[in-house]
């Protein structure tokens, strides 16, 4: 195995925990994915949008973030790793509207750990319309 392929398949189980951390509504095991300088890009037009910096960032997004995305329903549909990169392609119910945004995830890793995160979502107006009820 080369060192790419093993870099590929560390950053693949990362990403991988760090999901399934968030599928058991474990808080404390996705914090412990992350890297202490970990940055989440989510879209501006969210009521959530915004950059946030550090695991203190991360505990803020979290409750907000919540409110407009059902963890229950979130689906991992697949994760495809290369190098140091990942991108989850996702599923995630938007609360309260019977209807689930696409969203992909791309995860910069670092040390071991998820460094950065930035988040697309294909049509962020489902989130943004609920938030407005």
């Amino acid at each position: 195995m080369s060192n790419r392929d093993s870099t590929t398949e560390a950053t693949r189980a990362v990403v991988q925990r760090f999901y399934d951390c968030i599928l058991a509504a474990d808080f404390e095991g996705v914090l412990s994915c992350f890297h202490e300088d970990i940055e989440i890009h989510e879209p501006e037009c969210l009521p959530y949008g915004g950059i946030y910096k550090g695991k203190e960032g991360a505990l803020k997004l979290f409750p907000e973030a919540t409110k407009f995305l059902d963890v229950k329903a979130f689906k991992v549909e697949a994760i495809i790793a290369d190098g140091n990169r990942a991108v989850g392609m996702l599923a995630a119910a938007v609360v309260g509207s019977g209807q689930s945004v696409k969203v992909a995830e791309e995860s910069i890793i670092r040390d071991g750990k998820i460094y950065r995160v930035n988040v697309f979502q294909f049509d962020p107006t489902l989130v943004s319309n609920a938030a407005k009820k």
